[in-house]
């Protein structure tokens, strides 16, 4: 007897955003030569992730780009790390958001839920 499975891709949802730090960058930075300074937003993205599969996920380190209505915010840094079958897990990931952008959509990032 031969069983096929066809695995399932795990299922991702943003549980929480935790504001860290708003840090100023660029000002008087040589590495960065920007004309203007820029402010990011330092924050912790709390992520439920599910894992529908009879057998675990393993993943190594990534970063995970963060878009919201079609423009780049930013980046989260997710870690090595594995996913026991038929489980669900919180990861807390340190992410940065470029302030401009942010900005662009302050009223209605904040007012979504």
């Amino acid at each position: 007897v031969v069983f096929r499975a066809k695995p399932k891709l795990p299922k991702f949802r943003l549980v929480s955003l935790t504001a860290l730090q708003l840090k100023l960058a660029g000002a008087g930075e040589e590495k960065e030569k920007l004309k203007f300074p820029r402010l990011d937003a330092d924050l912790i993205l709390t992520i439920h992730v599910t894992n529908p599969n009879i057998l675990p996920v393993r993943y190594s380190a990534t970063s995970l780009s963060i878009y919201y209505d079609g423009s780049l915010l930013g980046s989260a840094q997710v870690p090595v790390g594995s996913q026991p079958p038929n489980s669900c897990q919180l990861l807390r990931l340190p992410a940065r958001l470029n302030g401009l952008e942010l900005a662009q959509h302050a009223k209605r990032f904040i007012g979504d839920e």
